[in-house]
């Protein structure tokens, strides 16, 4: 049997930890979201970045809010982000979803904000507590080949009850083992035209999607007979109905 070894081709460091990339020419144009503590980039959460030196180097960043401090802003802001098949970017906060798509320059095209009862504009995420079920938020954002966007935001499941079985009574913290999180969360996917501002489709499925793969793979989290995590790799498909 031959083996080969991976060696690191290169490394460069960069100045906070930085999400979701996309190498739009790798590896002089990158897009990368999160905090950037600099006067240019602060509270801004999407930035083109070089990774051809020894370091980073911003060459810009931008965002939806134009750098503005909101009330609930969150320091460690981010947004997930999708390649449209057209080179264009589409992007998605996780906690109000705000849907934005941006030309390769980093200019707004267009914005679309999803309202609904069963995902209230909270400001940021959180688990939940034995007698309060977790807030919605957006964890994977794709766009197929018809430009449609794929939301993939965990919810509150049926069984979310049952995820905090092996916390202690009384317990005014948790820890993270001690919580079963396919009890807790479900997956509710929707579909979006961005043209027509339409949703076209909704499906709750099993599980917590943890990040989308392109063409319809998603990665979900799972337990093994241990309980252990790992990662389980499905496909979701838009069936579309037929024509009479």
């Amino acid at each position: 049997m031959e083996s080969r070894a991976r060696v690191v081709g290169s490394t460069a460091g960069q100045p906070a930890p930085l999400f979701h990339s996309i190498a739009l020419r790798w590896p002089s144009l990158v897009l990368v979201s999160g905090h950037v503590a600099t006067s240019s980039a602060a509270a801004l959460p999407l930035h083109f970045a070089s990774f051809a030196d020894a370091d980073m180097k911003l060459i810009r960043s931008f965002g939806p809010d134009r750098g503005l401090l909101r009330p609930r802003y969150q320091g460690a802001d981010w947004h997930l982000t999708a390649r449209h098949p057209d080179g264009s970017i589409v992007t998605a906060k996780p906690y109000q979803f705000r849907l934005h798509i941006w030309d390769e320059e980093g200019s707004l095209r267009s914005g679309l904000a999803r309202r609904s009862p069963w995902f209230p504009d909270s400001g940021g995420g959180s688990t939940g507590t034995p007698s309060q079920p977790p807030t919605p938020a957006i964890t994977a954002i794709d766009v197929d080949r018809d430009g449609l966007i794929w939301a993939f935001v965990r919810v509150a499941a049926p069984t979310w009850r049952q995820a905090w079985a092996r916390v202690p009574p009384g317990a005014r913290e948790a820890r993270l083992s001690e919580v079963d999180f396919q009890s807790l969360y479900r997956t509710r996917v929707e579909v979006i035209d961005p043209v027509s501002r339409r949703v076209l489709a909704t499906a709750d499925i099993p599980g917590l999607t943890l990040a989308a793969l392109g063409g319809g793979r998603v990665a979900m989290y799972a337990a093994d007979a241990s309980g252990d995590p790992v990662l389980r790799i499905e496909e979701v498909r838009l069936i579309r109905p037929s024509r009479p």
